[in-house]
């Protein structure tokens, strides 16, 4: 029988829910990354920024959320290319407080999509 050390033990239960989290980040982080490369408004920016802004955004959001959040860049994206602005309130009702809380985190990352 193999013997693990307390320490080592600690180490993995504190990895294992990290691990979890990767693939929804990933996937949350590139919606973020295809609506900007569409958008009109976000696509002249340098690839450098809007990928520094997604990071910013996707940074705000819970685990939990992230799914949700991809969703939302979609409903965003499609938004955009109707030529509408984007309203949380129209979003199905599991995606409405997500889509809520992407609106009040905007402000909070404009700056580093413009590089400062």
């Amino acid at each position: 029988m193999i013997r693990l050390k307390p320490w080592v033990v600690a180490g993995i239960v504190a990895i294992i829910p990290l691990l979890g989290s990767a693939p929804a980040r990933a996937d949350a982080t590139q919606s973020c990354l295809d609506y900007a490369g569409q958008s009109d408004m976000i696509k002249a920016v340098p690839a450098q920024n809007r990928q520094k802004w997604c990071g910013c955004l996707v940074d705000k959001f819970d685990a939990d959320e992230e799914d949700a959040l991809s969703d939302v860049f979609d409903a965003v994206a499609a938004e955009e290319a109707r030529g509408h602005a984007f309203n949380a309130g129209q979003l199905p009702g599991p995606l409405v407080p997500v889509g809520r809380k992407y609106t009040e985190v905007l402000n909070q990352c404009m700056m580093v999509l413009f590089g400062q």
